[in-house]
C-alpha cells in the first residue's frame, strides 16, 4: 500500500508541473506585450515547450511503471520536486533572476517537498531552493524595461501569476494527497478487519477442535459400555434396541464431533475440507434417520 501511495504521489506531481507550463507559456506570452522583446518571449516559449516534452515523456513513464508495479529514481518525488527547481531556476534566470517575482514560486515547491518528501530530502531540497535563490541575486540576464511604469505593472503582474499558481498548485496537490491517504486508509481499515475476522473464524474452530477432543474420550467409554451391555446374555430384547439406538446416538455424535474437527482443520487450510457433496448428504441422511428411527428416507 505504501508502494501504491508512492506511486500516487509521482503521478500527482507530474500532472501537477502542467500548471507550471501553463504559467510559463502565459508568462511569456505577456512578457512580451508589456516589455517589447520578442527574444524574451521566445527565449521563454522554448523554455515551456521543453519543458512540456520532458513532462509528457515523465507522464507516459509513470504510467508505465506504474503498469509494471515498479518506480524507478527519475520518477521519484525527490527527482520530480528538483526538475520543477531547476525549470523556474532557468525561467528566472532568463527574466530577471531574483528581480522576477515569479521566483517565490520556489515556496510552494518547498511546501510541498515537506508534506512527501522524507526529512533528509525535504531539507535537501530547501537548501537547493535557498542556493538558487541566492545564485539568481547575482548572476542573470536583467530585463530591460526603461519606463518604470511598465516596470511596475510588470512586477505587479508577476505577483498576481505567482498567487495564482501557488492558490491553484496547493489546493489541488493537498486534495489529491488526502484523497490518497483516505483510499490508503480504507483499504488499511478493510484488511484489519479480514485479519479480525479471520483470527475470530480460527479462534473459533480452535475451540470447537477442543471441545471434540474433550468429548470424544466420555463418547468412547460409553460405546464400550454399550457393547459390553450387548454382548451379556441376560440383555432382554427391549433393553438391546434401548441399546442399539443409544449407539446410534453416540455414533451420531462422534460422526457430529469429527465434522467439527475437520472444519477447524480445514479453516487452517482450505485444501483439508474440500470433499464431494455425495458423502457429506449422505452422513446428513444417515444422522437425520438415527434421530427419526420411525421414518424412512431416500437419497
Amino acid at each position: 500500500m505504501t508502494h501504491s501511495l508512492k506511486i500516487s504521489t509521482e503521478l500527482h506531481l507530474i500532472k501537477l508541473r502542467w500548471f507550471s507550463v501553463a504559467a510559463m507559456a502565459l508568462a511569456a506570452l505577456f512578457s512580451h506585450r508589456l516589455i517589447d522583446s520578442f527574444d524574451l518571449a521566445l527565449r521563454l516559449l522554448a523554455l515551456s515547450v521543453f519543458v512540456a516534452i520532458l513532462n509528457s515523456g515523465l507522464l507516459w513513464l509513470g504510467k508505465f511503471y506504474k503498469a509494471k508495479v515498479r518506480t524507478i529514481l527519475v520518477l521519484s518525488p525527490f527527482a520530480q520536486l528538483a526538475f520543477d527547481l531547476a525549470a523556474w531556476s532557468v525561467f528566472c534566470f532568463l527574466s530577471g533572476g531574483a528581480t522576477n517575482p515569479l521566483i517565490t514560486v520556489f515556496l510552494p515547491l518547498v511546501a510541498m517537498g515537506a508534506m512527501v518528501l522524507e526529512r533528509e530530502q525535504a531539507w535537501l531540497l530547501g537548501g537547493m531552493a535557498i542556493l538558487a535563490y541566492s545564485y539568481l541575486g547575482y548572476f542573470y540576464q536583467p530585463l530591460a524595461i526603461p519606463d518604470a511604469q511598465v516596470a511596475t505593472q510588470l512586477h505587479l503582474f508577476g505577483m498576481w501569476l505567482v498567487f495564482v499558481v501557488s492558490d491553484s498548485v496547493i489546493i489541488w496537490f493537498i486534495l489529491q494527497m488526502t484523497g490518497a491517504v483516505r483510499e490508503r486508509d480504507a483499504a488499511l481499515a478493510a484488511t484489519r478487519e479480514q485479519a479480525i475476522r479471520n483470527d475470530w473464524l480460527v479462534s473459533m474452530g480452535s475451540l470447537a477442535a477442543s471441545a471434540a477432543h474433550e468429548l470424544s474420550t466420555p463418547l468412547g467409554t460409553l460405546n464400550l459400555l454399550i457393547d459390553d451391555l450387548l454382548d451379556e446374555n441376560t440383555a432382554s430384547e427391549s433393553l438391546r434396541a434401548d441399546l442399539e439406538l443409544m449407539r446410534r446416538q453416540v455414533d451420531a455424535c462422534k460422526r457430529t464431533l469429527n465434522q467439527l474437527t475437520q472444519r477447524s482443520d480445514g479453516q487452517k487450510g482450505e485444501q483439508n475440507y474440500r470433499k464431494a457433496i455425495a458423502p457429506w448428504i449422505k452422513r446428513m441422511g444417515d444422522s437425520w434417520q438415527v434421530m427419526n428411527p420411525a421414518a424412512s428416507i431416500e437419497l
